[in-house]
């Protein structure tokens, strides 16, 4: 079985049931027991046409695990939230989860990923790169979550605009992440 929403859809039409892999449209939900979430996001500055995002994984109790900020040069808000979902992948995959939900607030992101063919897209080669990674021996899925339910990986990502350039781990949240992320969960 390569996701939980499939593993969801096939027990549903089993029963007669279809479910909806659509946005989650209340707070941000605990994944199973054995699962971790990795929410990320994506900001752009009209003044420096940098892009950021941010993303952090929570355990089955929405306990922070790690996080991270990315600070990119040109782009659009789209490719800094398709950043965010390649970044918080490959750091979900080095740190060993093998079962993962991740959730972004971008339905545009999400929808890209999720379809079969967008080869004429201007983020096509960073899409294919998103899909390559799904593609490996891990079960995944990728969904969309309300702005609201978010926030921690928002302040991540507009944070993230502040920093160095690069790729930056978060082994710690600080106060502001900490409350945001109760927020998140309420």
């Amino acid at each position: 079985m390569r996701s939980l929403g499939e593993a969801r859809s096939r027990i549903g039409e089993l029963h007669g049931v279809r479910q909806n892999q659509g946005t989650q449209d209340s707070g941000w939900e605990s994944p199973p027991t054995g699962w971790v979430k990795i929410n990320t996001d994506g900001a752009f500055s009209h003044l420096s046409t940098g892009i950021g995002s941010g993303g952090l994984i929570r355990g089955e109790h929405g306990n922070f695990i790690s996080g991270f900020m990315f600070k990119g040069e040109g782009g659009d808000s789209l490719s800094a939230e398709l950043w965010g979902c390649l970044h918080g992948l490959k750091m979900t995959w080095d740190l060993g989860f093998r079962f993962v939900i991740l959730e972004s607030d971008s339905a545009e992101a999400v929808d890209l990923i999720n379809q079969d063919n967008n080869e004429a897209h201007d983020d096509w080669a960073l899409i294919a790169e998103i899909k390559s990674l799904l593609g490996w021996e891990w079960n995944t899925e990728v969904r969309h979550i309300r702005r609201g339910a978010n926030a921690a990986a928002d302040y991540l990502a507009k944070s993230s605009l502040a920093s160095f350039p690069g790729f930056h781990s978060l082994h710690t949240a600080d106060i502001e992440l900490d409350r945001l992320i109760v927020m998140d969960n309420a």
